[in-house]
């Protein structure tokens, strides 16, 4: 694996920000003039420098060590990537709660399948779109549940717990985090959610949640 380096066009001043984290990550910084630029691959391209964050650096860096990112946390909750240690408490999830993903082959498959299939899905979901299912964790790094957004060309909100953590508002304040990662952070400005008509605690929930946003989030309800 390449180590991961940040490489600023010479005619952008370095920010500060980077600066700082880049030697506390040691992560070298470089400018163009440095060296010849155009016989790197890239894997992040950001137009302007001052649109890097700490938030960002911190993302691509988990990134280029297969680590799981963090999206949100509260002071109950951590949201974040689903990574290889957390496949056996996913699989039960998307087992007992089928409805909450697309890709209905996922369903079935072996340990070693299922995690061989997250492998790609890690590149591809959270490092192509940025964004996918992504584990609630308590503090302690438990892994209660699942909340996030599946699709491409229409984008489903998706979230399911653990029954010994239901009826807690752990669901409701994961899929908060989860809307506000969308709006503030993806600007994605149109989410569906599908219900089944005899799921009540979960129409409650989503009403509840839809209250809050409105805009974004569409509820579907089907007879």
């Amino acid at each position: 694996m390449n180590e991961p380096m940040i490489i600023i066009e010479k005619e952008y001043q370095i920010p500060d920000v980077i600066l700082d984290w880049a030697q506390s990550h040691s992560v070298p910084v470089l400018s163009c003039h440095d060296f010849d630029c155009f016989s790197l691959n890239y894997d992040y391209i950001i137009e302007y420098s001052d649109e890097i964050t700490i938030d960002y650096l911190n993302m691509t860096y988990c990134h280029a060590h297969n680590l799981p990112a963090t999206i949100a946390t509260t002071d109950r909750l951590i949201i974040r990537e689903i990574g290889t240690d957390d496949l056996d408490i996913y699989q039960r999830l998307i087992e007992e709660n089928p409805a909450v993903i697309s890709d209905k082959s996922l369903l079935g498959l072996s340990a070693e399948e299922f995690k061989e299939r997250h492998l790609a899905y890690m590149k591809y979901s959270y490092q192509f779109l940025g964004y996918g299912i992504w584990g609630i964790f308590l503090s302690g790094e438990i892994m209660i549940g699942i909340a996030g957004l599946d699709g491409t060309d229409s984008i489903s909100l998706s979230y399911a717990l653990l029954e010994k953590y239901r009826g807690q508002g752990y669901a409701y304040e994961a899929v908060c985090e989860v809307l506000n990662y969308a709006i503030h952070d993806l600007e994605i400005s149109h989410i569906k959610l599908d219900i089944a008509k005899d799921n009540l605690s979960s129409i409650k929930l989503a009403k509840k949640i839809r209250n809050i946003y409105p805009e974004i989030l569409q509820i579907n309800i089907p007879d």
